[in-house]
């Protein structure tokens, strides 16, 4: 099932107030940024509802869309990032990491994340340490999906990056599975 961008963007607006004013100031551009490409000639404005004021916006006519409103997807990093001791790579809506997640790093590892909005596979078979900001990271991103009804698998973790989200508690907030099955979550939701 595909989800409609612009409730996502939405979402995000009661979410990040950077992004909920940047919206706010310039639509188009936050639109066209996210993959929705605007008409030439149409204008935006955004509303936003208050306790004493509810604004309902209606269609002009029933039906889709005017065939001119076209989805395209929006531009994905590269296809392998580098940093400090970590490489980020995608295969097939799997975030494929090698290396260490340091503190030195976690902020990349976060900008990467947040560039998805939808339930995620982030396959660990190539990291040999993380600390504890990584696991803040995860947590966050973690968090930030489920608010969406998605969520992220964490796969094959290696036993001593799985420690420790035991000894933090959080084992239960994540779901853990086995590289064999990183291409089966993609199956199951095709709408990375």
């Amino acid at each position: 099932m595909n989800q409609n961008p612009l409730n996502e963007i939405i979402a995000r607006t009661s979410l990040d107030k950077a992004f909920r004013d940047e919206f706010i100031n310039h639509p188009a551009a936050v639109l066209e940024r996210e993959g929705i490409e605007v008409p030439p000639g149409v204008t935006i404005k955004i509303v936003e509802n208050t306790d004493d004021r509810l604004h309902i916006v209606i269609p002009a006519a029933l039906g889709e869309q005017p065939e001119t409103w076209t989805w395209k997807e929006p531009a994905r990093s590269p296809e392998v990032v580098q940093c400090e001791g970590l490489t980020m790579s995608w295969d097939v809506g799997t975030l494929c990491l090698a290396g260490r997640i340091t503190a030195e790093n976690a902020p990349l590892l976060l900008r990467e994340l947040d560039t998805v909005g939808k339930t995620l596979v982030v396959d660990f078979s190539a990291i040999s340490f993380m600390g504890s900001a990584g696991l803040a990271v995860l947590l966050a991103t973690q968090k930030r999906l489920s608010k969406k009804g998605q969520q992220i698998f964490l796969c094959d973790v290696p036993e001593p990056v799985k420690n420790l989200f035991h000894l933090a508690g959080l084992e239960n907030l994540f779901k853990f599975v086995g590289n064999n099955m990183k291409y089966l979550w993609w199956v199951a939701f095709p709408t990375f």
